[in-house]
């Protein structure tokens, strides 16, 4: 991979991605000491969740019923 000066740099791993699963697998490789290279199509900081603001869906109550959390999420989406 080369770097903005253009020249050449070796890395461990190569992830892709800046999202939370991105960013965190990265995060563990470079603890356990291997140099690793994070890519992203857009900025790091535009991804799906950040955009995704509302967290993650999913029935918590048993007034809920997992056939209109499927509702809602095709409704709203």
């Amino acid at each position: 991979m080369k770097n903005e000066s253009g020249l050449m740099e070796v890395f461990d791993h190569l992830v892709i991605g800046s999202g939370v699963a991105g960013l965190s697998t990265a995060l563990w490789l470079a603890d356990s000491g291997a140099s690793v290279a994070v890519v992203a199509k857009r900025g790091v900081e535009e991804t799906n969740t950040r955009l995704a603001q509302g967290g993650v869906a999913c029935v918590q109550d048993h007034a809920d019923s997992f056939e209109e959390h499927i509702e809602d999420t095709i409704r709203v989406g």
